[in-house]
């Protein structure tokens, strides 16, 4: 099933809400690592950043702002 953030994980990721993002979907996600394709697993926290960082803290994940910056910058 696809959605405007890319195709619904459908256990690809820890969390039911995770989506699959294809590489070069957002400027702050890397598309590639040492010439493979990078598909990043990702939720959605909307305006939750408390949410976002505890789960970040318990080793769910890297946190990023994803915008059309290649900053790889974290609201934590």
């Amino acid at each position: 099933m696809s959605n405007a953030w890319g195709t619904t994980a459908g256990g690809a990721g820890p969390d039911p809400g995770s989506v699959v993002l294809d590489p070069g979907t957002c400027a702050s996600l890397r598309s590639e690592v040492d010439g493979a394709q990078v598909y990043a697993v990702v939720v959605d926290y909307g305006q939750d950043v408390s949410g976002l960082c505890a789960a970040e803290a318990a080793g769910g994940g890297y946190s990023r702002v994803l915008d059309n910056q290649a900053s790889y910058r974290s609201p934590c």
